[in-house]
């Protein structure tokens, strides 16, 4: 779908948790407060993002980024610097930045950069109250939490990697069987923060308290990770799960022989590209993954979106037309100049079609007027040449492991029809310890849900729906008792 080529980067920015840093600055009262603007994403997206100043009891500056549309808050700003009139606000481990000037006092001029992409405009306002309001998430839990928590570093030497992730396990007792949860599409931190929800932080804390020791990292170049995120493809981000396996079994408090893996969404993809890869892999969980290339899963998943906001079948045919025909010069010309003349050539064809479109179909469907080769050049990077069009099927073929496979009923991203497929390829390669589960009226998150649209993930209170949690702990002791 659009938000992939168009604002996943800058979007999941958006969604992500950092470690408080608080430094030494000036005592500035002119920049305490809350500052409110509109970040101008592209032509056809703005988000509502606030930074709030506070005065520490230490004398220093500290601050908080918030993303107001899509419900994430207090995320912490790594520095906050300011001289004469300049003033910066740094989140280091995003490779993010916000330059601005004051302009008065009570307007900030300035723009929000990401390493490698197009700054944003963001001119900002002091108001007197935070707009909106922070979503209530009852399933996360608080400190002290009733076990063990260890911040942990481990190495893939081969792409010159640090991991950086947390350890939880149960206080007492050990080792204990282990779980590494592995994350979804774009840059995600250890919690996998998602529409306001910390997905990853709430299933560790369940299975935690269950018996089992977890681990959730930052994806390389995300949070105290290193490398570079925005050049990795699916098969570079399973050697980072083949690190943390190892990484796992060389601890004295694990079983060695009760190590596995959940991945979710994309994530669903990579685990199984890193235990086709070692037999080390025990047991493997995907939740919400996808059996068919990531170029067939956007079809289906535009399809799905679309329909559900009321879009013409006429409106939801040509879109996938234009991205078809955009993809399959990706997949012909390897050459990225002669790719971005073709692809402009391929979309100047379809300018009379989408001028045919109402105003309000083209809005939703994200397609401007003429329509700009730019938001399709995201498709040129090296990473997504291979994600596009790499068959998940292949390494689910050579899965030896105990397997179990979940997905919801109203998934509007990953649609529940591949567990057959998942299903078909697992059994294809001869591998019979294969579960498949449907959860009804669950969304991509596993969230109970009315529709399943993306829309819903930030209103809906719960993080993930209790019955998928008590399933899977269950299915996991089901399978670490037949290891013993």
């Amino acid at each position: 779908m659009k938000t992939v080529k168009i604002v996943g980067v800058l979007l999941c920015m958006c969604l992500m948790l950092l470690v408080l840093i608080r430094v030494e600055a000036q005592n500035n009262p002119q920049i305490q407060g809350i500052w409110v603007g509109d970040m101008r994403v592209s032509e056809k997206l703005s988000l509502k993002m606030a930074f709030e100043v506070k005065l520490t009891s230490d004398n220093s500056l500290a601050a908080t980024m918030n993303s107001i549309d899509q419900g994430a808050f207090d995320i912490p700003v790594d520095s906050v610097l300011i001289e004469n009139d300049q003033l910066s606000f740094c989140i280091s481990s995003l490779n993010c930045i916000y330059r601005g000037r004051i302009v008065e006092g009570n307007l900030i001029e300035g723009n929000l950069t990401q390493k490698g992409a197009k700054p944003c405009e963001l001119n900002m306002t002091k108001v007197n109250a935070m707009p909106g309001r922070k979503p209530k998430r009852p399933q996360e839990p608080r400190k002290p939490y009733p076990y063990q928590e260890e911040n942990i570093t481990y190495a893939n030497a081969e792409a010159d990697v640090t991991i950086a992730g947390t350890l939880t396990k149960p206080k007492t007792g050990g080792p204990f069987p282990a779980v590494l949860l592995v994350t979804g599409s774009g840059p995600n931190d250890r919690d996998q923060h998602i529409f306001g929800h910390k997905v990853f932080l709430v299933l560790a804390d369940y299975l935690t308290r269950e018996g089992f020791a977890v681990l959730r990292v930052d994806d390389r170049g995300v949070g105290q990770s290193t490398g570079n995120f925005s050049t990795a493809s699916v098969i570079d981000l399973a050697s980072d799960v083949i690190a943390g396996i190892n990484y796992l079994k060389g601890r004295k408090d694990i079983i060695h022989n009760q190590v596995g893996l959940i991945g979710h969404s994309l994530g669903g993809e990579i685990a199984p590209l890193a235990a086709a890869q070692m037999q080390e892999v025990d047991f493997l969980v995907l939740m919400a993954a996808s059996g068919i290339s990531l170029e067939e899963g956007m079809y289906e998943q535009c399809e799905a979106i679309y329909s559900g906001m009321g879009i013409s079948s006429q409106g939801i045919e040509l879109n996938r037309r234009i991205l078809k025909s955009c993809l399959d010069v990706v997949r012909i010309e390897k050459d990225n100049g002669r790719a971005k003349t073709r692809i402009a050539e391929t979309l100047s064809r379809f300018n009379r079609e989408v001028s045919q479109l109402s105003k309000e179909e083209r809005k939703k469907l994200e397609l401007s007027l003429p329509l700009d080769p730019k938001e399709y050049y995201a498709f040129l990077s090296s990473a997504m040449r291979v994600d596009l069009f790499h068959n998940p099927q292949t390494a689910l073929e050579k899965l030896k492991c105990p397997v179990l496979a979940i997905n919801g009923s109203s998934d509007l991203q990953v649609l529940s029809n591949n567990l057959e497929i998942i299903e078909e390829a697992i059994r294809r390669g001869g591998n019979t310890d294969c579960t498949i589960k449907l959860f009804p009226e669950k969304n991509h998150l596993f969230q109970n849900c009315k529709t399943g649209a993306l829309s819903e993930y930030y209103e809906i209170e719960e993080t993930m729906a209790p019955e998928v949690q008590v399933y899977l702990s269950n299915w996991l002791k089901g399978i670490i008792s037949k290891e013993k």
